[in-house]
């Protein structure tokens, strides 16, 4: 079982879930520092990595990269592609389950990790997106908790009213400007996998005739 855990494995489920461990350890760190240090200390970097490992899994489960808005149209022009060059109407998940097994006997492992980035960056995408709303609600707390001129402790660190309210702002900005640039990179990624899997679909497609039982 370990021996069939790959680098692709790892981009696609670990690193959105220990993400999101940190992206929610970090507004507690910034509200209360000793508490965000409790949680640390309690849960050891053992547990850390084990809960990111159960974030990754249900990330993944939500599909979060499927949020963006062309997600759709983008994969079924690739289906489309996909079904005439092997020229066939079967099942694309079919089809790329038979490419999958292909690229394994070629030992070309380049489209696996290329499209687990691709996913891993829309994942990401979706969390700093929702990371931005998170300090939004922040900067209301400040502005609803705190009298004109009252000061806010941050980080360990006591500020002004207004410094603590203006950088839950620019913290929320700063997600959404990173969900923002992520979702490009994400849909550029899926573009190049998209392409790598025709061209690997056109350049054996005699095999993967044979494969899917069409010859």
């Amino acid at each position: 079982m370990i021996t069939q855990i790959s680098i692709a494995h790892m981009i696609w489920y670990l690193v959105p879930g220990l993400c999101t461990v940190a992206y929610i350890l970090f507004p507690v760190a910034f509200l209360s520092p000793r508490v965000g240090k409790e949680i640390v200390t309690t849960l050891t970097p053992l547990g850390l990595l084990v809960l990111g490992v159960l974030f990754g899994f249900v990330i993944d489960g939500l599909r979060m990269y499927r949020l963006r808005h062309d997600y759709d149209k983008c994969k079924s022009e690739f289906f489309r592609k996909l079904q005439s060059n092997i020229g066939t109407v079967l099942d694309p998940y079919y089809i790329l389950s038979a490419i999958n097994d292909m690229a394994i006997k070629e030992d070309n492992g380049s489209i696996s990790l290329h499209h687990a980035i691709w996913i891993m960056h829309g994942n990401l995408a979706a969390l700093s997106y929702a990371m931005s709303l998170v300090w939004i609600a922040i900067s209301c707390y400040i502005g609803i908790s705190y009298d004109n001129g009252e000061t806010v402790e941050f980080f360990l660190v006591r500020s002004n009213y207004y410094v603590g309210f203006s950088t839950a702002l620019l913290l929320a900005a700063c997600f959404y400007f990173l969900g923002h640039r992520m979702m490009r990179i994400s849909a550029e990624d899926q573009n190049t996998t998209n392409n790598m899997f025709l061209g690997f679909a056109t350049t054996h497609r005699v095999k993967i005739r044979e494969i899917l039982s069409l010859l």
